[in-house]
């Protein structure tokens, strides 16, 4: 049996850090690279780029061109460390996973002959976190993962400064274009560069003032995470991570929050959000605590009677919106009503019973024997570090303490599964369906990157080393690549996870802190004769034809409401896709002005 563990101090690794960006332009409906660029996040440094040859180009094409620059500028990278005292380097890319990894991986894949041997992925879920080269000795990481925000808003919240307006179209809209405009680009480009090395200078500065280190923890979950073990966990609150079976159970109550469309229009509302949602419910609710026991043949009304945490696999009868429930795994969340069948959090369902929900049946439970509040000092000091960067103006501070207070939970509820990579190029429909019968599961394809993985857990890789092995050998792949795969997984390992049972239960107290405070509103509007209904919700905001009662509302307190918006009229087409129009501003919900406030998740702008 294995808990969560205080962990000791670690010492920042002193490591080249890198800024880096690529400008392309789109040929055939695909994207190559014209200009690529760098800068050490060391003061005082200055930007480098490489840029397509007009002569080049004319005679080799962009593609030939593309290859080229890259090609140059990972030299230029390989100078850069071979001339610093460091003995390896992070690059940092705003948005790797979702663009610029699909150039490395391509010019990868077409240039380094034993990349089975050199280069190491770092992914999950079909998310690219980091990609080394060279044994490890170039890291490409994603500055997305420890900020996700737009390099625009970064640039202004930490350095007051902006990225460079160009007309896209105009500037590089084809590779004459670009020729053309070869100053400009290579400005905007070095603009970029500087913006993005000033603010993981400024962030790594912030960080490891606090004994963090961001080439160590590369997710700002992780960095959380990291924290609270080496300075607040206590080992006596033994937090389990739990094995394959309980995880699987647990995963099935690990909702998100709660996103409820209920008019696709209205007028005349107000949007509130509330203040930090997770740590405002991390602060002071229980979590689970101990060994988790399997429960069978128990009813509901025993399950409460024992006042135990845990997870309950039941039906129930819901006569308000509100609990979760997922059709299948990987559909998305529905709040109905009426009966269903699902895994929820003990207190999720005492919660619904208020509400008037039944539950009918209990199939099985899974119940902790103890209970605790494990994050009150540790948020306790963050929202009072964040209060007082605020005060002092430390725009920086208050970022990094605000991303280290949102993703304290995450990391709990991550899935420990190791990957079997295979760089592939122009993949067919047939030659994905020929892994999966090679390996007896489905495989996850991202067509941005020209990256193919097939998931195991340690466990699986050693219970199955022949079958895999003899699969990756018809796939092309060596014994080498195998062993570099499995090296460092003797033992059976069969800890899934951090502690996903504190994930959920954060979420589940999440989702009940909405709904109590969607119950208060419209309470408090009826009470003073005010028709009231809440219009759609959205994890910690909620939008609402009325208002929220005073003892409710401020701009600082944890899990307090804030009002973000004095909406005169609003169209919902569906969950976390709508336009707002906002009250005196003076604009229509078709303009481009500053007061409409647009959300289309999954739309391209």
């Amino acid at each position: 049996m294995q808990f969560v563990t205080k962990k000791p101090l670690k010492t920042p690794r002193n490591t080249l850090k890198i800024a880096a960006d690529f400008e392309t332009v789109v040929v055939d409906n695909k994207h190559h690279v014209f200009a690529a660029g760098y800068k050490t996040i060391e003061e005082g440094s200055t930007p480098n780029t490489i840029y397509a040859n007009s002569a080049s180009l004319a005679i080799h094409g962009i593609e030939y061109e593309s290859d080229r620059v890259i090609g140059v500028f990972m030299s230029a990278l390989e100078k850069e460390l071979a001339d610093c005292p460091h003995n390896s380097a992070y690059v940092y890319f705003h948005n790797f996973n979702g663009f610029d990894s699909m150039f490395i991986i391509e010019w990868v894949g077409r240039n380094i002959p034993d990349r089975h041997k050199s280069v190491r992925f770092l992914d999950k879920n079909n998310k690219l976190y980091q990609l080394s080269i060279n044994h490890g000795s170039i890291r490409f990481v994603d500055s997305l993962n420890i900020a996700n925000s737009s390099l625009d808003k970064l640039g202004w919240d930490l350095l007051k400064q902006k990225k460079m307006e160009i007309d896209y179209a105009v500037v590089m809209g084809s590779p004459e274009a670009c020729i053309k405009n070869k100053p400009i680009i290579v400005e905007y480009l070095i603009r970029d560069l500087e913006l993005l090395a000033g603010i993981v200078g400024v962030i790594d500065a912030t960080f490891r003032s606090m004994g963090l280190c961001i080439t160590r923890n590369i997710t700002a979950s992780s960095l959380a995470y990291q924290l609270y073990t080496q300075e607040y966990y206590q080992n006596p609150w033994r937090v389990e991570k739990p094995r394959r079976a309980k995880y699987d159970f647990i995963e099935k109550a690990y909702y998100g929050g709660l996103v409820m469309m209920n008019k696709p229009t209205t007028k005349n509302a107000r949007c509130y959000d509330v203040n930090s949602m997770y740590p405002s419910v991390m602060i002071n609710n229980d979590m689970p605590l101990g060994v988790g026991k399997w429960v069978q043949n128990k009813s509901w009304s025993w399950i409460k009677k024992s006042n135990k945490l845990g997870f309950v696999d039941c039906t129930v009868i819901i006569k308000q919106p509100g609990l979760p429930y997922r059709r299948n795994v990987g559909s998305g969340l529905i709040t109905p009503v009426g009966e269903v069948r699902g895994v929820y959090t003990t207190e999720e369902l005492k919660f619904h019973e208020t509400r008037g929900a039944i539950i009918t049946r209990v199939f099985a439970a899974l119940l902790y024997p103890y209970r605790g509040v494990i994050f009150k000092e540790f948020i306790e000091r963050l929202h009072a570090m964040r209060c007082d960067a605020k005060t002092k103006g430390n725009d920086a501070m208050s970022l990094c303490v605000k991303l280290l207070m949102n993703g304290a939970y995450g990391k709990f509820g991550t899935r420990n599964e190791f990957s079997l990579k295979k760089y592939i190029r122009d993949a067919t429909d047939d030659k994905i369906d020929r892994y999966e019968a090679l390996f007896s599961r489905t495989v996850q394809f991202n067509k941005t990157t020209g990256l193919l993985c097939v998931h195991y857990n340690r466990e699986e890789l050693e219970n199955s080393l022949h079958k895999i092995r003899k699969a990756a050998t018809e796939l092309g792949n060596n014994d080498d690549e195998v062993g570099d795969i499995l090296s460092g997984t003797t033992g059976v390992y069969t800890n899934i996870s951090k502690g996903a049972q504190i994930a959920a239960f954060t979420t589940s107290y999440a989702r009940i802190a909405l709904l109590r405070g969607i119950d208060e509103g419209i309470k408090h509007n009826n009470a003073s004769g005010n028709d009231c209904e809440v219009i759609y919700t959205d994890t910690d905001s909620i939008i609402i034809n009325g208002v929220m009662p005073n003892n409710m509302l401020s701009n600082t307190e944890l899990g307090y409401y804030k009002e973000e918006a004095d909406i005169s009229e609003a169209i919902f087409l569906g969950p976390k896709t709508y336009m707002l129009r906002l009250r005196g501003e003076g604009c229509t919900l078709d303009s481009t002005c500053k007061g409409c406030k647009r959300v289309f998740k999954g739309i391209p702008r």
